[in-house]
């Protein structure tokens, strides 16, 4: 493994906030938030994850990724409804890239170079409702458009790869969660489906797993106010998809595919006591 150390420092890293009470249940908040991110001290992400000549060759001018995050909202709970709303703008600054040197089965190493910047938009929106006689119902909802605002160039200012505008790898657009909930004396459960959409694992974006909605849910009963019976179901239908892109490292092109299955279905059941 490689030895050595390499610095990641910043002494100014402002944050702030402000809220605007609209009366009774509701509020406006924004906030701005700047930081810097410490490099990965892992051996499999991260500058230490090469051999010591490439260690050496970038631990002098490899810069730590930071960002400038602005956030703008709402937040609404009258003690039956509780739901947010907001957008948000991420501008990355000297952003990580790693890329693949070859087949992660022999132990190729990753090569780690700053690549520019990268710009985050986006919208998210989440609630849940107490819908009475024990019911609850939750919800969800992200979308985010990541794209590099830079091509990538060697030293030399030949081009590496041209990935300005490209939506940034493992980045998926959407993102959908809802779950209903009932609890009511002894009996208790839930169902619940999260959806992610296509994901990119090549930085040119000619290749992607394709999205997925995962079913899970609980079923459980108390028995005594000590004892509980619980059974849980996780990816239910037995859904096939991919669950990691990216485990070796992210191709610039090509399918190079170092993915990742998600675990089947499954069932779990769990007797619970207090003493």
């Amino acid at each position: 493994f490689p030895q050595g150390k390499i610095a990641a420092e910043d002494w100014f890293q402002p944050h702030a906030g402000a809220t605007l009470k609209l009366g009774g249940n509701g509020e406006l908040f924004a906030g701005f938030t700047q930081a810097t991110r410490a490099f990965a001290s892992a051996t499999t992400t991260g500058p230490f994850s090469t051999t010591q000549a490439g260690f050496d060759a970038i631990k002098g001018s490899l810069k730590p990724e930071s960002s400038d995050t602005y956030e703008l909202g709402a937040r609404y709970n009258d003690g039956r409804f509780n739901g947010v709303i907001g957008v948000y703008l991420v501008n990355f600054h000297n952003r990580l890239l790693s890329a693949a040197s070859g087949s992660s089965i022999v132990g190729s190493p990753s090569v780690l170079q700053n690549v520019g910047a990268v710009r985050s938009v986006g919208f998210e929106a989440a609630g849940d409702i107490k819908l009475g006689a024990g019911f609850s119902l939750f919800a969800s909802y992200s979308y985010t458009d990541a794209t590099y605002q830079n091509d990538v160039y060697n030293v030399s200012g030949v081009l590496l790869a041209a990935i300005k505008g490209k939506t940034v790898v493992d980045s998926p657009r959407h993102l959908l969660r809802g779950e209903l909930s009932y609890d009511s004396g002894p009996l208790f459960g839930r169902i619940g489906v999260n959806y992610m959409s296509e994901r990119f694992f090549t930085y040119t974006n000619d290749k992607s797993v394709p999205g997925r909605a995962l079913v899970d849910a609980t079923l459980g009963y108390r028995v005594t106010d000590g004892i509980e019976v619980q059974l849980n179901a996780n990816n239910l239908f037995d859904k096939q998809y991919v669950a990691t892109v990216g485990s070796g490292g992210f191709g610039n092109s090509g399918d190079r595919q170092t993915l990742l299955v998600g675990a089947p279905q499954q069932f779990f059941l769990t007797l619970k006591t207090e003493f």
